[in-house]
């Protein structure tokens, strides 16, 4: 990859010699009859112009690939910090901030927004000690 770019660095420093060393001589008439202008432009005068347009183009081209790749990152990112969020909430034992209830009921709470704890009544131990048994 970089002998094909040196090699193509080379080329275009031959044709820019050429075009400086032998262009100087004919010239242009760019007509814009809208307007009613024409201007008289050099060979190399229009070999500049379609350099500076191609390195504009090219400024452009890394400008809109660069914000894309950042876009993307961020994306990525994004993804990534929802997805550690969602397993947080699950290690902790309620549900993902972005998820729904899955019961298929109502959510609980009240119409504030605000979620009350649900209170489950576990068995409370007899006499002798074992949780829910009713043996003596």
């Amino acid at each position: 990859m970089i002998v094909l770019a040196v090699l193509l660095l080379l080329v275009v420093a031959l044709v820019v010699l050429f075009v400086v060393v032998t262009g100087t001589t004919p010239t242009v008439s760019l007509e814009w009859a809208q307007i009613n202008t024409t201007i008289t432009l050099t060979a190399l005068a229009v070999f500049l112009l379609g350099a500076a347009c191609l390195l504009v183009a090219q400024l452009g081209l890394s400008l809109l690939l660069r914000g894309n790749r950042k876009s993307a990152e961020r994306r990525k990112e994004l993804k990534h910090l929802r997805r550690v969020e969602a397993e947080r909430a699950r290690h902790a034992g309620g549900p993902a901030p972005s998820e729904a209830p899955r019961s298929g009921g109502a959510p609980t709470g009240s119409a504030t927004g605000s979620t009350a704890p649900t209170s489950t009544t576990a068995p409370r131990p007899d006499a002798g000690g074992r949780a829910g048994s009713s043996r003596s």
